[in-house]
């Protein structure tokens, strides 16, 4: 007999604590129970007694009465009228058992509060948000991709973002609060529970929610091992995504640091899995940022709903039949890039003479959706001045990597595809590796066109880094190490800038000519490159950020992948800063911002920026960069001037 007691006892404490019904249920019976007691108890007693000093005593009405208030009042005894000893001690028992009833149900109550309370926080607690994102994993990235999705819904109200990690919520809270001002007008709930779990998903409304977001939680500057476990979580949690979703699996987008891995997961992720091949983007960024100055800068404003973004622009019907070209003239504050046809394919920099068809849409360039404004008219007439039929004559170049990632192979491919035959490109490490050798041997063989040399010196040597001549390349790039720890990472790649800056300057005491070699940097964190960029470093490649503010943009627009695509692919017209003098024959004149759009066009190119030499060294004019100018605006042009295009070359 002791099992069945057992069984209800551990069923009430169950029901108690974690039961969906209210606690009514069992506290108002158990009142009504004590109710009765004490009613017939008084009755009991009035009858077999009586009461001469309280003949009233006896009466049903007011033993319920005296019932329901000593019951719930233990204060009320003493305050009553003159009464027997048997009424009074009715009355007491009747308090005592009320206030240990009354008792149990607060502290029920409470503890069923704290409860419920510790599950919401656990990620277990009842969940109705609709049409939120929904952050998996929580890193160093997260804290880049929270405030680009702030800034995305910045004019939109009701937005949430819900991050499930296996950290205390308060401490997720704390680093978020740590990395950013405000979160606007963004609810944000952070969850405890396993990513890879479909409960834990459910819970959260996975199925409601507008976008998913898989943080990896292997950044780019951690050991090879530690990359590939940290694509299989990611892989799990798709898996557990796709689980959790009986009828509509939301777009999930993911940073995947192996192609096979990739390639694993979208075969799980039935058509749902935006990908965002890391090495590919990075190294394109990079060598073509080493080749133009400033360009590290461009890319950084236009990833991301920070700076300048792209937007799909649907056009009015007044706009079929128009050409491409023209229509760049019909918007102030904004700059269409591309053409994203009928059939759902992008392409960037189409030809200016194409005729805008029904169903397409122009990719914009815009600060934000509100400043894309169409006008019937032109905003100006641009002129037509003065062309300069001349090209940039290809001569080779020559580049000089020091460090050595899981990129470098990539990297020297992106200049094997882009510099002249014999230019030169060498690669010093502070410690050599089989590896290394190995991967290098391989591509010195494949890449005939490029001079390529491998070399080991010590950073910490007296002649570093004078014995690597750096004065002699068109940029040195410092890659980020693999290790344990970005900031011990980041500290190196600041160490070694610092060592070449202070031997430029050495360099520039010594010939009284400054060298026009430029230092490109890589970094893995952002309050690191703040940092760098206050000591006066003005050429630096945040990889995470990048990384980041892409998976922003892309979990809010799907499509907007295309446009990252088109535009990183080696067939697709990029992203250079160009010499003026290539576009207009005078120079030392004052000229519209349209009239250099105009001369971009007649090269087939997009001018949708300006970079001024003679502001290159202020940082509150961006280092002399402007995107998205009014295009009413002036600019006094001359030699050192460049223009930011798109362009199918660099010529």
């Amino acid at each position: 007999m002791k099992q069945p007691k057992k069984n209800i006892a551990q069923r009430f404490e169950t029901e108690l604590l974690y039961g969906r019904r209210s606690l009514l249920w069992l506290w108002v019976p158990g009142l009504l129970v004590l109710l009765v007691f004490a009613v017939l108890a008084r009755l009991w007693v009035n009858h077999q007694f009586g009461d001469p000093l309280d003949p009233t005593a006896g009466e049903p009405g007011e033993a319920l009465w005296r019932a329901l208030v000593e019951s719930l009042n233990l204060a009320s005894l003493g305050k009553e009228e003159p009464s027997s000893t048997a009424n009074r001690l009715v009355g007491v028992f009747t308090a005592l058992l009320g206030g240990l009833w009354l008792v149990f149900g607060v502290s029920g109550a409470t503890a069923r509060l704290v409860m419920r309370l510790h599950q919401q926080k656990e990620g277990q607690g009842e969940f109705q948000e609709v049409n939120h994102t929904l952050i998996l994993g929580f890193g160093e990235q997260t804290v880049d991709v929270v405030r680009e999705l702030i800034e995305a819904s910045r004019f939109h109200q009701g937005a949430a973002i819900v991050i499930l990690s296996e950290q205390e919520p308060d401490r997720v809270m704390e680093q978020l609060k740590e990395g950013m001002h405000s979160f606007g007008n963004t609810k944000i709930l952070c969850r405890r529970g396993n990513i890879a779990s479909p409960y834990a998903l459910a819970r959260l409304g996975v199925e409601r929610a507008h976008s998913v977001i898989l943080v990896n939680p292997a950044l780019s500057w951690e050991h090879g091992s530690i990359k590939n476990q940290g694509d299989s979580t990611v892989t799990l949690a798709i898996m557990a995504v796709v689980s959790a979703c009986s009828q509509h699996i939301p777009n999930m987008t993911v940073k995947m640091h192996y192609k096979r891995n990739l390639q694993v997961a979208q075969g799980v992720a039935q058509g749902k899995l935006f990908a965002i091949e890391e090495d590919e983007i990075l190294a394109k960024i990079m060598v073509q940022a080493s080749r133009s100055p400033g360009l590290s800068r461009v890319y950084s404003n236009l990833v991301g709903f920070v700076g300048n973004e792209v937007y799909f622009y649907h056009p009015p019907k007044v706009l079929v039949g128009k050409t491409f070209g023209a229509l760049a003239f019909h918007f102030l504050d904004s700059i269409p890039l591309g053409v994203r046809y009928s059939q759902g394919s992008v392409e960037l920099n189409p030809n200016k003479d194409y005729l805008l068809e029904p169903g397409d849409q122009l990719v914009v360039l815009a600060e934000d959706e509100q400043k894309i404004r169409f006008f019937d008219r032109p905003v100006i007439e641009p002129r037509e001045l003065a062309s300069n039929d001349q090209k940039q004559v290809q001569k080779p170049e020559h580049y000089l990597i020091y460090g050595w990632n899981k990129k470098t192979p990539k990297i020297i491919a992106e200049y094997a595809s882009y510099l002249a035959p014999g230019s030169v490109v060498n690669l010093v490490v502070p410690d050599m590796s089989e590896r290394m050798e190995r991967q290098f041997k391989e591509m010195f063989k494949q890449y005939t066109n490029l001079q390529l040399g491998l070399g080991q010196v010590n950073p910490g040597a007296e002649d570093f880094p004078e014995k690597l001549q750096p004065e002699r390349y068109k940029a040195v790039v410092l890659l980020s190490s693999e290790g344990d720890n970005p900031q011990e990472v980041d500290s190196a790649t600041f160490s070694l800038l610092l060592r070449f800056r202070s031997y430029f300057q050495e360099r520039v005491e010594q010939t009284g000519k400054a060298p026009k070699t430029q230092l490109l940097a890589e970094t893995q964190q952002t309050k690191n490159a703040q940092l760098m960029q206050a000591a006066g470093v003005k050429n630096l490649m945040v990889s995470n950020q990048i990384l980041s503010k892409i998976l922003a943009q892309v979990s809010e627009e799907p499509e907007i992948l295309q446009v990252y695509e088109d535009l990183f692919r080696a067939e697709g017209s990029e992203i250079y800063l160009k010499p003026v003098e290539l576009f207009l024959e005078e120079l030392d004149s004052e000229v519209h911002f349209a009239d250099l759009m105009l001369a971009a066009q007649r090269r087939g190119e997009i001018c949708f920026g300006i970079w001024l030499k003679r502001l290159e060294d202020s940082a509150e004019d961006n280092f002399g960069l402007l995107l998205l100018p009014n295009k009413t605006q002036t600019f006094w042009v001359t030699h050192g001037d460049r223009l930011v295009t798109l362009s199918p070359d660099n010529n």
